[in-house]
């Protein structure tokens, strides 16, 4: 049996794997905010739909001049990453997640993540009611007000969170491959930061893991990395 996300939510995923620019298509590249700008838009923050990006990119080569028919690439990557343009971890979960929700509950959960306290925190509070995306990292997602762990392996679905318990990496489960109650394997979806500070390129990765235990070792065992599995709890 192979469980998947709705349709709504790998529309989202396609639309940052198959990012159309003109007569290419590419895939999102990665971009964090590392210098925690808050003032800017959030196409420049790692926060911005792949619609969003690609409308940026064109009007930056309009303005400079630039044909995108006629560059490469290699070339493409690289205007896009001289003007921050591409997606984090947590944005990428965010859109996804917000598909989701959308379709299967009829809930806007930028409506119902909690990101700040009105009380402890008022003016951060309000700001995150502005301008939820561009304030929700991995560590909100994994809140416990925000996510559930998933204390049984063998129920996770499409569209959990896998947490990374250094909270600094997050991937959104795509599909599950089932035999009775087994999970054979899991396909998850990314965009890792490049280990290379200079690397123009794709930004958002889809692998898959085949599981031959059934459990949340086996899988942090094969990602290198000790885990969480959680869900939204909305």
């Amino acid at each position: 049996m192979t469980l998947n996300l709705p349709s709504l939510a790998q529309n989202v995923i396609d639309s940052y794997l198959k990012m159309r620019v003109n007569n290419k298509v590419i895939v999102c590249p990665y971009f964090t905010n590392i210098e925690n700008a808050r003032a800017g838009l959030r196409v420049f923050l790692g926060k911005a739909t792949a619609k969003e990006i690609v409308d940026e990119v064109k009007f930056i080569a309009q303005k400079k001049q630039i044909d995108l028919n006629e560059i490469s690439e290699p070339e493409l990557y690289k205007l896009m990453a001289d003007h921050n343009l591409g997606i984090d971890c947590s944005g990428l979960a965010v859109y996804i997640t917000q598909a989701l929700y959308k379709e299967k509950k009829g809930i806007n959960i930028l409506k119902k993540i909690k990101i700040a306290s009105p009380w402890l925190n008022p003016w951060r509070y309000l700001v995150s009611k502005l301008r939820p995306v561009e304030n929700i990292s991995v560590r909100v997602l994994a809140k416990d007000k925000n996510s559930l762990k998933v204390k049984n392996f063998s129920e996770i679905l499409p569209g959990d969170l896998i947490i990374q318990d250094n909270l600094r990496h997050i991937y959104i489960i795509t599909e599950i491959e089932k035999e009775v109650d087994q999970i054979k394997k899991i396909t998850y979806i990314h965009a890792p930061r490049p280990k290379d500070k200079d690397y123009f390129g794709p930004g958002i990765k889809e692998q898959t893991i085949f599981l031959e235990k059934n459990n949340l070792e086996e899988l942090a065992e094969k990602m290198n990395h000790e885990i969480t599995i959680k869900r939204l709890n909305f």
